[in-house]
């Protein structure tokens, strides 16, 4: 394989994919930057897959790896939202994902796990927590390093934070795709109606309860977790952490259950809409 494009060569690769004015021979610099992409992630996900198995946590469910590598259209797409002149800084070409049943303090060690088993010094990486600074209410906790040369991303979900997110890329494939990216929007789409538009702020926002609703029980569920190893064995307040958590169990049982019923009205209505094939 060749050397790597430059700077100033993706920058021009960049601006003509997001117009389509890229010539044949810009795409073949272009393939083959994302076949190298994809040969380093699915590496990356065989050596996180073999490893995976030896990382301690409480729960006994299998923690399930992924790899993916964006496509030319979904680069296309992403380069008209974000501007194309910045595909040299796109993060995730190349993405890895871990979801599981994970309390809150195991998804940071498994962080440190990951980096270990994949050869990335810690402080090489530079960390994204949306559980700390969710956008829109999307909460996992992200990674992105250099693996052999290539950008990678990598996402650590629990389930309750994979679960909602998959909801939520339905509500973008339904709604529109920007509802995703507030950030990198710029302007409306011409053939979103205010119908539309109006539909996807009430969905923003129910997701957005749904999300705070799920953060306060992973809350609920690491004090648990921290109580059944020891760690935590003295007072808040003048109330035992032992007898917090019974006060809270009721409210996290409803909380779970309020949670989990938003979540499937809105995978039901979307199910409806494209059963029908209606525009949202």
């Amino acid at each position: 394989m060749g050397d790597a494009p430059s700077r100033s060569q993706l920058v021009k690769i960049g601006k003509a994919l997001a117009a389509g004015t890229e010539t044949p021979e810009q795409l073949d610099v272009l393939d083959a930057l994302l076949a190298r992409c994809d040969e380093v992630q699915a590496r990356a996900r065989d050596d996180l897959a073999a490893a995976l198995p030896r990382f301690p946590k409480q729960s006994s469910g299998p923690l399930d790896v992924r790899g993916r590598t964006k496509t030319l259209t979904t680069l296309r797409e992403k380069l008209q939202r974000m501007g194309g002149q910045t595909l040299p800084v796109v993060r995730d070409l190349a993405g890895l994902r871990i979801v599981g049943d994970l309390l809150l303090h195991e998804q940071d060690e498994l962080l440190t796990f990951a980096c270990e088993a994949l050869g990335v010094e810690v402080d090489q990486v530079r960390i994204i927590d949306r559980r700390a600074e969710p956008m829109r209410g999307y909460r996992a906790l992200h990674a992105e390093f250099v693996l052999d040369g290539v950008r990678v991303e990598l996402q650590i979900r629990t389930e309750r934070q994979h679960a909602w997110a998959e909801i939520y890329e339905r509500l973008g494939d339904a709604l529109g795709r920007e509802i995703r990216y507030p950030q990198e929007q710029t302007e409306p789409e011409t053939s979103s109606s205010a119908a539309q538009t109006a539909l996807a702020v009430v969905m923003i926002d129910h997701m957005e309860r749904v999300s705070r609703s799920l953060d306060r029980i992973e809350q609920l569920a690491a004090m648990a977790g921290r109580l059944r190893s020891g760690v935590l064995r003295y007072e808040v307040d003048g109330v035992s952490i032992g007898d917090r958590l019974v006060r809270n169990a009721a409210l996290t049982a409803e909380l779970y259950e309020q949670a989990r019923r938003e979540l499937d009205a809105l995978a039901r209505i979307l199910d409806r809409l494209k059963q029908r094939g209606e525009q949202p």
